[in-house]
């Protein structure tokens, strides 16, 4: 049985879930209940000063008490309507900053949901690779983003 859950992560990442598993063997079949655990630190870029792209790395550390292979999608954040091209921070003033995640320190795979161009991550101890392009305006502001993360096991 493949088990999917979403959760919303504040920030960049941060979050709790839980799903099911069906361990089975010869002559007899249970149902567990896999308990799993998000462990995160967020993808930080500091200050932006616009005259140079700007690296950033995070984490994503999932572990559950039953055995699983999960995958794990990002989705485009609150501030871009679909696509993976790039993703957006806000400021509470409106005016926005691009960015984007990657699943390689190359920054050549966007980490998405496996559309439109995007990938997927399989494992339980991954790193995001935040990137920011230089030459932005940038107004004064503290800028943020939410993006949803699912587990698929």
């Amino acid at each position: 049985m493949q088990g999917i859950r979403q959760i919303l992560l504040v920030g960049l990442f941060v979050g709790v879930l839980a799903g099911m598993l069906l361990p089975g063997s010869a002559g007899a079949r249970a149902i567990g209940v896999a308990s799993c655990s998000v462990n995160t630190t967020p993808v930080n870029f500091g200050i932006y000063w616009g005259n140079a792209v700007l690296n950033s790395t995070g984490t994503i550390t999932v572990t559950c008490s039953l055995p699983a292979t999960t995958t794990v999608q990002l989705d485009n954040g609150q501030h871009v309507l679909r696509g993976f091209a790039t993703r957006k921070m806000a400021a509470a003033n409106g005016n926005t900053l691009s960015y984007n995640l990657f699943t390689d320190a190359g920054h050549t795979l966007v980490w998405g949901d496996g559309t439109i161009g995007s990938r997927t991550v399989t494992g339980s101890k991954l790193t995001v690779y935040g990137q920011m392009p230089a030459a932005q305006k940038a107004n004064p502001g503290s800028y943020s983003d939410s993006v949803l993360v699912t587990i698929i096991w």
